[in-house]
Formats: structure tokens, sequence, C-alpha cells
């Protein structure tokens, strides 16, 4: 039996585009991380 690493298929269908590090990435994102882009989101909703 051949062992090969397989990604989740949600990789594919949610970014297509994605680099390997990006989709590493998305999986490793620690809290910090999480909390620049909530804030990054809240600042962008705020300037609309």
């Amino acid at each position: 039996v051949e062992l090969k690493f397989q990604p989740p298929k949600s990789w594919n269908v949610r970014t297509p585009s994605a680099t390997l590090i990006d989709k590493v990435r998305a999986l490793t994102n620690d809290t910090r991380s999480k909390h620049e882009r909530d804030t990054a989101e809240r600042e962008t909703l705020e300037q609309m």
C-alpha cells in the first residue's frame, strides 16, 4: 500500500489557487495571527 500525503478535498475546493505554504499556514494559524486578521477585518468594516 502506497502512503501518500492526501490534502483534504476542502483545500482544493476552497482555495484552488492557494500555494502549499498558504495551506500549511491555514492549518497552523495561531491565535495571534487570527487576532491580527480579525482586527484588520474590523478596521476595514469601520472604514466602509
